[in-house]
């Protein structure tokens, strides 16, 4: 009986981490809508948002990790737990209905105390409800939540979009607290089962961090937490924008997505219980080794992920890299005439672009050469001197954009396309001299 209210307990804390990360993966797959739909709301903006959102949940947690305690003997920690969560949960609701940048920035903030408070109190409340020996597998249970819940949230706000994507949060992480208000534990600190040996005190103090700082162990796993989040909050939040600008296919930027996702799944599960396992066993050992091969294989698989754009995006995108093989301007043209299945236009990823991509797309870009009189005689001094009709070709050519000399062989189309050529370094010539 007193498994099945843990195993119901856990599990709804599990769906609440689910649903944390299922509203942070809503922005990352609506960046581009964002921009376009939300007033005030910049790419910088986005990066702004993620950046002071992640300070604030930080802070959070620093807060509730040493007041949780003692606000958790006035009210119980069930019902602190549920507060904070509720903060998160309103907070997404009244995000859908932003009517700007920063209404919507102060609401994203307000979110991250309630994400900030979920790790020292709901983790503080599992590592309560089971033994030593047991906690790894259900962390490692909570990991699978986080990427679970980001991938949803990418997929389903990246289907509804970003209005609906956060409301979607609010009222889904509602139907679980309500359920967590019902078969939660209000555990103690002190629970009967899962603390024999040891009683955790989940207060944080500076006095504990300049310990634990001293110790090398706790150093290693801190320098590569930030390392790896780093790289991994970089791809999380901008690689489904980055690869709809290269792709231009958001579904194919979603998918790309998810399967580099796929990988840390398997991972998240085993990892925990061959940690549990070798504990159990005594071998203390390889709970270490477990999780350095899991870094030395996934930090080796994420550099060739960088490194590898050929085997990411094919030849084609690997050509489109340099802008060969496709054009912005050629995008923005068919997207100003309407002929495009997908009718969205994205920012250009560089603003310089190749002449003929230019006089292709956007000839209106280039400088303009004063038209020439068609009675005006021509300045080059090529010899032999071209005849009427080469002096009408060369004439029409310095007056249009594109043009194309024809004519049978023998006729002269490399003697005229010469005489083009010096005649129009004379005009440039005679403009600025």
């Amino acid at each position: 009986m007193v498994d099945e209210k843990k195993g119901k307990a856990f599990f709804l804390i599990f769906g609440l981490y689910l649903m944390v990360y299922f509203y942070l993966g809503v922005l990352p797959a609506n960046i581009d809508s964002f921009l376009q739909n939300l007033p005030g709301a910049t790419q910088l903006g986005v990066g702004l948002a993620i950046t002071f959102s992640l300070l604030t949940g930080t802070i959070s947690m620093l807060i509730f990790g040493y007041f949780g305690g003692m606000i958790a003997q006035r009210i119980t920690r069930k019902t602190l737990f549920i507060i904070t969560n509720l903060v998160w949960i309103s907070a997404n609701a009244i995000i859908s209905i932003s009517p700007n940048y920063a209404f919507f920035l102060s609401f994203f903030l307000i979110a991250a105390i309630g994400n900030g408070a979920f790790l020292p109190i709901g983790f503080a409340i599992i590592g309560d409800l089971y033994k030593a020996e047991e906690r790894g597998n259900k962390f490692g249970f909570m990991q699978l939540g986080l990427l679970l819940g980001n991938g949803l949230g990418v997929v389903i706000g990246g289907i509804t979009g970003w209005r609906m994507g956060f409301l979607t949060a609010s009222v889904l992480g509602s139907l679980v607290l309500i359920g967590y208000g019902r078969y939660g534990i209000n555990v103690a600190i002190k629970y009967y089962d899962s603390n024999e040996i040891q009683v955790y005190n989940y207060k944080i103090t500076f006095r504990d961090l300049v310990q634990l700082f001293k110790i090398r162990t706790v150093i290693g796993i801190l320098l590569f937490v930030v390392c790896s989040g780093i790289a991994t909050s970089t791809l999380a939040n901008w690689s489904v924008f980055y690869l709809n600008l290269k792709l231009g296919n958001k579904g194919m930027a979603i998918l790309l997505y998810l399967i580099a996702g796929l990988g840390a799944l398997p991972g998240a599960v085993m990892g925990g219980s061959l940690g549990d396992i070798y504990f159990q066993s005594g071998k203390i050992r390889g709970r270490v080794i477990v999780p350095i091969i899991g870094v030395i294989v996934g930090t080796t698989l994420l550099l060739n992920f960088y490194l590898s754009p050929f085997i990411l995006f094919g030849l084609a995108g690997f050509f489109q890299r340099d802008n060969l093989g496709s054009s912005w301007l050629g995008h923005r043209l068919s997207y100003i005439w309407k002929i495009r299945t997908n009718p969205e236009l994205y920012w250009s990823t560089h603003w310089d672009f190749a002449s003929p991509s230019i006089y292709l797309f956007a000839p209106e870009l280039l400088f303009n050469i004063n038209e020439l009189e068609t009675n005006q005689d021509l300045l080059t001094n090529i010899f032999p001197a071209p005849d009427p009709s080469q002096r009408l070709a060369i004439k029409s050519s310095l007056n249009n954009t594109i043009s194309a000399i024809l004519g049978p062989p023998g006729t002269g189309k490399s003697q005229t396309i010469a005489a083009l050529v010096d005649e129009y370094l004379q005009t440039i010539y005679q403009q600025f001299s």
